[in-house]
């Protein structure tokens, strides 16, 4: 609980110095050094692209230090990869979540570090000047969660307002995001939260306008809140009192609504089991949840509240998501309003009714572990691994464009990898995949631009090399 306040208070610092920050255009002091020079376009087969050779390697060059004043990153004289520029990345990826790094525009990005204090940077991509914005202890950010909130104009999410060192600033987040581990309603009078797990007694409520604290509900397992669009109810995940069948997982929770003006709670007509991440598809409407199917699968469903139906749509024992709780296996497009989840050689492709629209091959053979395993028959009954590697194999970290038209993922070891992956871009119906980067990077994070035209990819070369941001425009992959 402790480190998902540092990710929240993090997040909130690096929207707040975004919006202070416009105050003034030009930061003194601030130089910047000569970018990479791009490679050539990528192939639009799905093959790699050739690798330039390289005068150095790219952990040869020490990253940037951030300080007080403005940095120039060093050139990187090396191979890009595949991308079509790189540079050092200003600060070690072990400091902190790469989360953290949102964009301000298409071409500036601020970062957020904590190493015993915080650091706020601006990074500016393509020229690759640093710009320390803001160094402070942890405790200059306590006034900041005393945040107010209001609806977005459009009913998607909400506009937060609040101080940081005597500044006042804005931001918007989406209606699910938490402050302080409070989940604000829509309107932005209530929020929600629960206890570290060790304490936790129940769902608490808190009137924003006075502070006053209401305990709503009273299972110790109680979880996960998820407001409805009108802000009058939230759903939960309601304590059953029943220990689950598998031993040692607690017991069982079930799908529940919970009404702000009777304070009263009711449970949905929905099978109990071991529930976790909920998500509205359509707020107030339908949503999806994962749910365990035993002790080692778990599977992905769509429950429409107003019809009272579930549909399992993936995952039951076929999905290669195991015990590991790594959930980035499927991926919803808010904009063509589909579903996409990667499993046993595919990709499905699901319609907000779990209707599966179109089924399409992973991209193989361009390594020994994205060969399919010929021992696997799939006529015994029994589940197989369908590549040599097993279930920790696969397309994961999906991420789509904000347009909706694009898809930029992950390909290789789902955990424990010591080898990396590549970085790979499609359709956002995994059509017409290119296989971007040369070589298994260890990547950190991949962001989408805005504009929907260009991708920034936090990567080391290595386990222990030093990190490195690379970037590459959308049209030059056409």
């Amino acid at each position: 609980m402790l480190r998902k306040w540092y990710s929240i208070a993090i997040v909130i610092a690096v929207i707040t110095l975004a919006a202070c920050s416009k105050q003034s255009t030009n930061e003194p002091g601030t130089t910047s050094a000569p970018a990479v020079q791009p490679t050539a376009p990528a192939s639009v087969e799905p093959t790699e692209q050739p690798a330039s050779s390289p005068s150095a390697s790219p952990n040869e060059t020490a990253p940037a230090s951030p300080n007080a004043s403005s940095t120039p990153a060093p050139v990187v004289k090396s191979a890009s990869y595949g991308f079509d520029q790189i540079a050092p990345f200003p600060y070690d990826v072990n400091s902190y979540s790469l989360n953290q790094i949102v964009y301000e525009s298409d071409s500036e990005i601020i970062v957020a570090s904590y190493d015993g204090n915080m650091k706020l940077v601006r990074y500016e991509v393509g020229s690759n000047v640093v710009s320390s914005k803001w160094e402070g202890t942890w405790s200059d950010f306590v006034s900041m969660y005393n945040a107010e909130s209001a609806p977005s104009e459009d009913g998607r999410g909400r506009n937060i307002t609040f101080q940081v060192n005597d500044k006042t600033a804005s931001f918007f987040v989406k209606s699910n995001e938490a402050i302080d581990g409070e989940y604000v309603s829509p309107d932005g009078k209530w929020s929600v939260y629960t206890k570290d797990f060790d304490k936790r007694d129940g769902i608490w409520g808190k009137d924003r306008a006075t502070g006053q604290t209401y305990h709503w509900t009273r299972g110790k397992a109680d979880s996960d809140p998820l407001w409805y669009p009108d802000s009058t109810k939230f759903l939960y995940f309601a304590d059953t009192g029943k220990e689950y069948s598998q031993p040692g997982y607690g017991n069982a929770v079930v799908l529940t609504e919970f009404d702000v003006a009777t304070q009263k709670s009711k449970r949905l007509p929905f099978e109990a089991g071991l529930l976790g991440r909920s998500e509205w598809i359509i707020p107030g409407v339908s949503l999806t949840l994962i749910k365990s199917a035993n002790e080692e699968a778990w599977q992905t469903e769509i429950v429409h509240l107003q019809t009272k139906l579930d549909v399992t749509f993936f995952g039951a024992l076929t999905g290669i998501v195991t015990r590991s709780y790594n959930f980035s296996t499927y991926v919803y497009n808010p904009v063509q309003h589909q579903f996409l989840t990667s499993q046993l050689g595919h990709f499905q492709l699901y319609d907000e009714k779990g209707k599966l629209v179109s089924e399409v091959p992973w991209l193989k053979g361009y390594d020994s572990d994205s060969s399919p395993n010929p021992a696997f028959n799939g006529h015994n009954g029994e589940i197989e691994p369908y590549y040599k590697v097993g279930f920790e194999y696969g397309p994961h970290d999906f991420r789509i464009s904000p347009d909706g038209t694009h898809i930029a993922y992950q390909s290789g070891f789902i955990v424990g990898s010591s080898e990396g992956g590549k970085l790979v871009i499609s359709n956002a119906d995994t059509t017409e995949p290119i296989m971007r980067t040369t070589e298994k990077l260890f990547i950190n994070e991949i962001l989408w631009t805005p504009s929907s035209k260009r991708v920034l990819v936090i990567f080391k070369n290595s386990e222990v090399g030093d990190p490195f941001i690379g970037w590459l425009d959308i049209d030059r992959a056409k």
